[in-house]
């Protein structure tokens, strides 16, 4: 199991630019992936964005902050052999969408995560990264 030593973003403040907070460049997911509190065995939201340390989750529902979440991502068949990957997020702030007004978007850091699923989460950044996407004018 792999674990993060420190919090990679200076803070919490999510009004702050993200680009003076984030050291990984979060990638835009193209499928709305499922994320499920394992916990209590039921889905949590959808995977919107993502990045080596952490991911946003579009939830239908606001999500306590601060707290430790033992989550598992839904993965399509083309991300892995494996169904899915599991690993322990820590919320680190959530708020209303402001376009979907019953859409809360939550923010989760990687604490805890096996290397071998974590090496899935950075083959997902690479595949979605700017750099390999093509772009339809």
């Amino acid at each position: 199991m792999f674990k993060f030593n420190k919090s990679y973003q200076n803070d919490n403040n999510p009004d702050k630019p993200t680009k003076k907070r984030r050291q990984f460049e979060r990638q835009n997911m193209a499928y709305y992936l499922p994320v499920y509190d394992n916990d209590r065995n039921q889905i949590l939201g959808h995977l919107a964005d993502i990045s080596q340390i952490g991911m946003m989750v579009d939830c239908k529902a606001e999500i306590p902050v601060g707290h430790n979440y033992n989550l598992r991502l839904e993965l399509m068949d083309n991300h892995s052999e494996k169904a899915y990957i599991e690993f322990v997020g820590t919320c680190k702030w959530c708020r209303q969408d402001q376009i979907i007004s019953y859409i809360w978007n939550a923010g989760f850091e990687i604490k805890e995560i096996a290397r071998d699923d974590l090496e899935i989460i950075k083959e997902i950044c690479e595949k979605y990264s700017d750099k390999n996407r093509t772009k339809n004018f």
